[in-house]
């Protein structure tokens, strides 16, 4: 049996459990953690940067427990099957490593496998001492007095609001099957700025250690962190913003440079999001295009609405866009049955060479003030034939007849080969070069924030389930390197920036405009016809406009005209 102290105590017992698993002692901040799991509410989240060993501490806590009460049934649930089973392997681990918890082991007729076990005193029950299960395993007719969530969230589960409804959905339905006075933990370290961990009920209290001390005179900076790390904040120096670093909270395992050399590695976003714990930097300052501001809808090749409404009355369900938070598309709250054909049509095209760049393209089509898009993509293999074949038979089949693509890349070699490929199958097409300059980031925002604003672009479903378009599109920053690729959000940018100032026109001014002359056309060519059949009428633009008949004598049949 092991000795009393340790099971006192979950941070002798973390201790024990280092020690022999042949780990270095527990950091101050490892201790901290442990403190708040062992005395923590019924209902607790504890947030840590990357790094900090929270799923080795939660299954010595998991030990910890049905060592002190072999009777005590834990459930933890991880983001995949296969962390699962290392969590199980790793409690079978403990066990067999610390002395004096030999005791534990599984015996014959008890239950074993890699995703479950009963410790040896453990009584006969329907539920093993010790499960551990993916999140969208199957858990009816479950009941336990702990439910553990280790790293729920990924970057897949959580890239878009359907994803976030369904995991935050699946995790709150564990309610129903811990037992009274039970409790339920969360450790995890926020993976988006929309992270199910902040989706949360209140009654899950939060608690965080961040890499660096916070700023003690900053609020924000200081919610949820640790009282233990804010007393220890006085003592060295603090985070202040982006470009004033503080010490570090875990100097046993990141030392200050180590923490500055991650920041220019990753980014400032990133690192303030998985390492600081930083979510209330502003989404509207770091990710400035939002899925909600385009108008989604069918995109005819030929023609469009005189005036598109845009509205967030009816979302546009079944494309799983990976919007931020809440950000998703929407239908148009009003579509014109005037329709008509388009008065511009553009392609543009963002040249790369071999490799893991893609030649980005986007079709423009323009009507009225708005920019409506049916196509945006991205092709591998550079200006190789089958890419440049594509192309001009896209241009075909849009009837595009201006073709607008960057000349940095290659010297404007990608134009000369586009050319003569272009002529054979789309017809005689201009082609403009657009050397550009500048943070590249900073110009594609600048092309498409206005408009989007204006609500001035119109996506079609395609373009909206384009699941790399739209997550260029919704995380794309002001910073340098904010994204890995970034091929299609820039393609896109430019079929908008093809349009100029012609989108800064009003679409209902303008379509209002154009019925009054079709009307004003139409009237002349009545009067027009009229006047041939002998008619006389009084100039439209003077005040009287009544038509007055006279008679006229007809050589040939000798009767009047009217």
């Amino acid at each position: 049996m092991i000795d009393q102290p340790y099971l006192d105590d979950f941070r002798n017992f973390l201790w024990l459990c280092w020690k022999h698993l042949g780990l270095p002692n527990p950091a101050p901040i490892q201790y901290d953690i442990a403190e708040y799991l062992q005395n923590g509410p019924e209902r607790s989240q504890i947030q840590a940067m990357r790094g900090a060993g929270k799923s080795w501490m939660t299954a010595a806590f998991a030990m910890w427990n049905v060592a002190k009460n072999p009777k005590k049934r834990i459930l933890v649930i991880s983001d995949a099957s296969i962390r699962a089973i290392e969590f199980v392997q790793l409690c079978r681990t403990i066990i067999r490593v610390v002395p004096g918890l030999s005791y534990l082991t599984p015996q014959v007729h008890q239950r074993d496998s890699a995703h479950r076990f009963d410790v040896g005193p453990a009584p006969p029950a329907k539920d093993p001492s010790i499960a551990a299960y993916g999140i969208t395993s199957t858990t009816v007719g479950t009941h336990v007095d702990m439910i553990i969530f280790d790293d729920v969230e990924t970057e897949d589960n959580a890239l878009t609001k359907e994803r976030r409804d369904r995991l935050i959905s699946r995790c709150l339905g564990f309610e129903f099957i811990i037992n009274p006075g039970g409790r339920i933990i969360f450790l995890g370290t926020p993976h988006t700025l929309s992270s199910i961990y902040y989706s949360l009920p209140e009654d899950y209290r939060i608690r965080r250690w961040p890499s660096e001390y916070p700023d003690l005179s900053s609020k924000v900076a200081c919610h949820n962190v640790s009282p233990r790390l804010l007393e220890l904040a006085e003592k060295f120096p603090q985070r202040r913003g982006k470009d004033e670093p503080g010490s570090s909270t875990y100097p046993e395992r990141y030392k200050d440079e180590y923490l500055r050399v991650k920041q220019a590695r990753t980014g400032w976003t990133e690192y303030a999001m998985q390492m600081l714990l930083d979510v209330e930097i502003s989404e509207e300052e770091r990710y400035p295009l939002k899925l909600s501001d385009f108008i989604v809808m069918d995109v005819d090749p030929i023609r469009a609405p005189s005036v598109v409404a845009w509205g967030r009355q009816e979302p546009y369900k079944g494309l799983d866009a990976p919007g931020l938070g809440n950000d998703c598309l929407y239908k148009p709250a009003f579509i014109d049955d005037d329709w008509r054909e388009y008065t511009q049509k553009a392609l543009y095209i963002d040249p790369a060479g071999r490799g893991d760049d893609e030649v980005g393209f986007a079709v423009g089509l323009f009507l009225n003030g708005v920019v409506f898009i049916p196509v945006v993509g991205g092709l591998k293999g550079g200006y190789n034939d089958s890419n440049l074949e594509y192309l001009a038979k896209l241009a075909g089949q849009y009837g595009i007849k201006r073709v607008v693509l960057e000349s940095n890349y290659g010297d404007g070699m990608f134009t000369q080969l586009l050319r003569p490929v272009m002529s054979k199958f789309a017809g005689l097409v201009a082609i403009e070069e657009r050397r550009v300059s500048g943070q590249k980031q900073l110009r594609i925002i600048k092309d498409l924030e206005a408009p989007l604003n204006q609500h001035r672009i119109v996506i079609s479903p395609e373009v909206g389930k384009d699941h790399t378009t739209m997550q260029q599109v919704t995380h794309l920053s002001k910073e340098r390197r904010c994204l890995v690729h970034d091929d299609r959000v820039e393609a896109l940018s430019g079929a908008v920036w093809a349009f100029g100032d012609s989108i800064g026109v009003d679409p209902e001014v303008v379509a209002t405009k154009k019925r009054i002359e079709e009307k004003n056309k139409m009237v002349k060519s009545f009067i027009k016809d009229f006047d041939k059949c002998g008619g006389r009428l009084v100039d439209v633009n003077e005040k009287s406009s009544y038509v007055i008949p006279h008679k006229k004598k007809c050589k040939r049949h000798r009767r009047s005209l009217w």
